[in-house]
């Protein structure tokens, strides 16, 4: 979904920016992205056992910061 608000936002929003403000939407859509799919991914598979709740904790505290 993200993939396709991005193109959507290029063709329209963004379609007259400088390349400058293109690139910061992007890197803030790729960022968003990743947060929501590291926290999925800890919320999904967290509690199995304790060393898939430790990484799967890492990767989720890498996506909030």
């Amino acid at each position: 979904m993200m993939i396709g608000l991005l193109v959507y936002a290029m063709n329209t929003w963004l379609a007259d920016a400088p390349t400058v403000d293109r690139v910061m939407f992007c890197l803030f859509a790729l960022g968003q992205s990743s947060q929501m799919l590291l926290s999925a991914l800890f919320h999904q598979c967290g509690c199995y056992d304790a060393n898939v709740f430790t990484w799967t904790a890492r990767l989720d505290y890498v996506g909030i910061s």
